[in-house]
Order: structure tokens, then sequence, then C-alpha cells
């Protein structure tokens, strides 16, 4: 085989696992990186350059654990898609932290390992590049001069960086070549395989612990437990960091300026019938080969190798010929769900609101499947279960918009408009139902409430919101007709306050096939804003077109009005945060009460 270079993504965009925010630069021992005796998820990705062009090539899962015989180390197991398990000292230097590639009797040769917490999804890559299996593997640390020239260097060294949710990231950005060699110790094809930059990202917030088995094309297999990430989402959806065990997912766009493609890593994303207790994952592109790239090639994109999931179809063979052309589908069972205190049921910051769940998947045999060649790779993965002891499943509702209008009267009652949209932010999941309240004053959790309606969870828009359009009677102070109170300026605040019924799947399938039912999870409520109702009484009581209201939206407010008059913002220290004009949304930042001026109208909001 030629050389290849590979190129990948370059360092600002490598990986959605990496769009966080770093702690200073400090000193860490290896027992800081990885807390706990456990092992945890890792995504290693791998990308350099080639004729000034970027690419992303793949991305892989591996498990990292802290060496129990040496407490300064870290060892990473299934590197480089299952070729090798290595390790490297932990460092500080100057205040900072570095890695430090280890080497074995050896040097950096190593042997491809199988055991029981290697997370190979593909085959190795020596299968992907020469047809056959390597029985070693050497890895050279190089430098690269300006004109792209590789030479040998002593160390590997990368830069450690810890963020605020637990997440280490070590980058290394000097080259290392890869020479994969049979077991005669002969390589397999002249050359090296350079790899500009390389970078591995440590989970230790991973929630869930899946095994299978994996099925080679000889019939060989062995069995695999692993970890993974995976996070609930409004609509019954979810992604998945390191599904199967290849880590992140790889897209790629066709663009028309060099190199003609565009690539970024994604999780992969499932949903789920909680009905059905049927669960799917998506049969989404999930891996991109450029071997076949090189600085001749013209047209980037289509040199490119794509590979799918897809799930088999007959999985009592032995031999897999056929699949099926729509999602991957399985079971899912919920366990366990509770609030965590059954008197505290108010979301945050009004409570400490929380409902855990356990959760098991288990999916169907599926294997890899090359679109371009049409053809099935040499592997399966069998008996899939994910498993998840204790999930935050915590309903999480945001306000998109409350907006109180008056009518019009010439009685003792006023009709009031009441346009309501709100929704789910995240784990929408087990909600039937919404009762929609104002509560009047700045708290929620105030006694005198007026019931607007009720709305079902899966009722939403194409934005996603819950809507509420409904209206309430709004009695004079005195009882008497409005037009009593001629030239009288009335305010009235109120919060909005939403509480969610819940429906739990049951442990079997009842007659009519439906596997959930309203179970005695308690309801929770949540206190989503304010609204300040504002009028001033006509010469023929209440006219609506001359009067302003306010609306406070997600991100300010809206001040509704017959023209489009100056209003201004402050907050309670009397300065000014925002201005614009009624009947658009005036956007400002921070928490509190605030002062809202439109002509002589005055209105109270709080954020």
């Amino acid at each position: 085989m030629t050389k290849h270079l590979h190129n990948l993504l370059t360092a600002t965009g490598i990986l959605m696992l990496c769009l966080f925010a770093a702690l200073p630069a400090r000193a860490y021992t290896a027992l800081d990186l990885i807390t706990g005796s456990e092992k945890i998820c890792g995504v290693e990705a791998v990308h350099g350059n080639y004729a000034q062009r970027s690419l992303t090539l793949w991305s892989h899962g591996i498990t990292a654990a802290v060496n129990k015989d040496n407490t300064n180390q870290i060892i990473l197991f299934g590197v480089f898609e299952g070729m090798a398990n290595i390790a490297f000292n932990i460092v500080e230097e100057n205040g900072n932290t570095y890695a430090y590639l280890v080497k074995n009797s050896h040097g950096y040769l190593y042997v491809p390992v199988n055991d029981d917490i290697t997370t190979t999804m593909m085959p190795n890559r020596s299968l992907m590049f020469t047809g056959e299996d390597a029985a070693g593997v050497t890895f050279t640390p190089c430098s690269v001069n300006i004109l792209g020239k590789y030479h040998a260097e002593d160390d590997w060294k990368g830069t450690v960086t810890k963020s605020n949710d637990g997440r280490v990231t070590i980058t290394f950005d000097n080259p290392i070549g890869l020479r994969y060699t049979d077991a005669y110790d002969h390589y397999l094809f002249d050359g090296y395989l350079f790899f500009n930059k390389y970078q591995v990202v440590l989970d230790n917030q991973t929630n869930v612990n899946i095994s299978d088995t994996y099925i080679r094309s000889d019939l060989s297999s062995y069995n695999r437990n692993y970890k993974a990430r995976i996070n609930f989402l409004s609509g019954n959806r979810f992604n998945f960091t390191n599904w199967a065990g290849f880590g992140e997912g790889i897209k790629s766009t066709k663009t028309y300026s060099i190199p003609n493609v565009a690539q970024s890593l994604y999780c992969m994303e499932g949903y789920y019938v909680p009905e059905t207790g049927k669960v799917y994952m998506k049969r989404a592109p999930w891996m991109v080969d450029a071997d076949d790239v090189n600085e001749f090639t013209f047209n980037v994109y289509n040199a490119m190798r794509r590979f799918e999931m897809r799930q088999v179809e007959d999985p009592t063979v032995t031999t897999v010929t056929t699949y099926e052309t729509g999602d991957i589908e399985g079971t899912i069972d919920f366990n366990s769900i509770s609030h965590a205190d059954e008197n505290d049921l108010w979301q945050a910051p009004h409570g400490n609101l929380k409902t855990t769940t356990a959760v098991t998947m288990k999916f169907e045999p599926f294997v890899a499947f090359s679109v371009e060649k049409s053809a099935i790779l040499p592997f399966r993965i069998n008996n899939t279960v994910i498993k998840m002891n204790e999930e935050d499943v915590t309903l999480n509702l945001k306000l998109a918009s409350m907006q109180l209008k008056p009518g019009t009267t010439n009685t003792e009652v006023l009709p009031i408009n009441a346009d309501i949209a709100f929704y789910a932010d995240k784990n929408e999941t087990f909600v039937h139902s919404y009762d929609i309240y104002l509560v009047e004053g700045e708290s929620p959790k105030g006694e005198k409430t007026i019931y607007l309606g009720n709305v079902v969870a899966k009722d939403i828009d194409e934005q996603g919101y819950h809507k509420l359009s409904t209206n309430f009677k709004l009695t004079s102070p005195d009882g008497k007709p409005w037009y009593t109170h001629k030239d009288e300026a009335f305010n009235y605040l109120y919060s909005l306050k939403i509480v969610a019924h819940y429906v739990l799947p049951t442990s079997a399938a009842p007659a009519n096939g439906k596997r959930m039912a309203i179970t005695s999870l308690a309801p929770s409520n949540h206190g989503l804003g304010n609204s300040t109702l504002s009028f001033t009484v006509g010469v023929n009581g209440v006219n609506a077109e001359s009067n302003l209201t306010l609306e406070n939206t997600q991100n300010g407010v809206i001040v509704h009005a017959p023209n489009d008059m100056a209003v201004e913002v402050y907050n309670m220290a009397g300065v000014k945060v925002a201005q614009g004009v009624a009947n658009s949304e005036i956007t400002f930042d921070g928490k509190g009460v605030f002062v809202v001026k439109a002509g002589a109208k005055v209105f109270k909001v709080v954020k």
C-alpha cells in the first residue's frame, strides 16, 4: 500500500464532546483526571492535514483507567480502533499537565488486543487498509517541517486540560506515524500512516453501561463491556455518545471550495415509543473513511467511503447477507421512576425537583454497511444491552411567551385574553398533560389562582411549543361596572404556573396493546415567569385599543400598543438596561425585577 496522508478536522472543531469551557491550566495527577477505581468512557479522534486541506476521518470509542500498578499513569484501552492498549505518564511541567506515551520493552511496538473492555466497532485499521489483520502496530512520534516532510522524534507529548463538568481532554499536536506488522514482524505495506493531530476526551460523567458480542467473519467472537453517555431530549428522543463503541458519528457535506467537503462529528440519535416499549437507533451515516484520498484526488467528496449501521434481517443466520433498510429496532423498559423528594415538587428556582429512573434497552443484531460499495463489512454486533441504573429525567420547562390583553366591556366583568407558549427543554418523556394557571403576585406559589386550561404533552407546534389561547374574567375591584372607574389605571401582576401530570410504563402490555398507564407519580410544579396586565378605564369602560399590555418573553419583553412608541427597561437600581419600541421584542440579560416604561405607563416584570 502506498503512503497516505490523512487529514482531519482542525483543532477548533474536533468533537462535539469538546464544546465546553476548559478550566485554567494547572497541574493534575492521574488520579485527579480519572476519579475512583472504575474505568471510564473516552472518545478518540484523529486529524491531520494534506495539501493544506482539512477533513474528518474517524472517531472511536475507548476505555480509560488509572494504572493500578503506577498511579501516575493512565491506560487507554483499544486505541486506533482496537489496535492497542497504550499507557501515558501524567507529568507536571511549570504548572501545566502533560501526557507522555510510555515505551514498552519493544519501544513503541504493540500487539492488537481482544479483551472484554476493548470497544472496537470497526475491524482494526489494518483490515481496513490492507485486507488482512495485523499482528502488531508500531507508533512513531514525529515532527513535520514546512515542506511537509516527517521526521522521527523521541517523545509523543500531549497537553492535558480539564473542563468544569469533569471531562478531560488530551491533545497531541505533534504527528504520529503508524506501521502495521504481520506475525513475522513484516510490514503489511510500505511507508507510514501519518496523523498530524490526535485527541482524546475522557468522560467522568458517563451514565450508561453497554454489553454486547462482537462476531468476526471467521465466527470467532468476544464479549464486550464498556461505558457510554445518553442524553434524553424532548419529544421522546435521545442522543448517544459511544454507541456500539465507535465514539461519535461523522456527517459529510459536499462543498464548492477545497477540499470540496465539510465534515463534523456528532452524537448518534435515537427515539422511542413509550406506548409500545419500542426504541430505535437512527440509521444515519456514522463513519467516513478517507484513506483513498491523497494530494492528487480531484473530487474529494466522491472519493470518500461512507458507512452506516444496518439491522440484520435474519439474526439466526451464520453469515449475514441481507439487512433491513430502516432504523435499528429494540425494546426499552423504564423502571423505578420516582421523585427524589415527594415534599419538594417544584422546579428550580422555586424548589429542588428531581426525578430519576432506571432504563434498559436491548437492540437487534446489526452490521456495518459500505454505502459506496453496497457491501456488508465482515463483522456484526449481537446481544446489545444498554443499562442506565439511575438517570436524572427531571422535567425542565421554559417560557416562550405570555401575553395578557384586556377585551372590552361596559359591565363589572372584563374579559382578559391569555396567550401562553412554553416548551420542554428536556425530559418530557413521561408527561401526559399540563394544567396551566395564573397566580396573582410575583410568586407562582401564591394561593389566588386562575385556571386557564389543559394541554396534552404530545400536542406541539412546528417550533416545539405547547400553546394555549383562552380567556378569563376579571371583576372590577368594587363589583361595579368598570366605566365607573373612568381614568383610573390598573395593574395586575400574574405568575405563570404549570402543573405536569405523568403517564408511566407498566410492566406488561394490557389488552389494548398499550404499555403506558397513569400511575401514582405525583404531579410536578413549574413557575415560568410573570406578566403584568395594565390598562386605563375610558369613558365607556375598558377599551383594549387604547391600552398597553406587557408580554414577558423568554429573552425580554414586548409592549403591545396601538403605535410603535418608545420603550425603556430599567433595573431596580434605576439603571437603563435596554430600550426599543413597542410591538417588537426588547431583549436584555439578568435576573430579578425590572421596570418597563412606555409613555406614561409603567410595568413591573420579574425575570
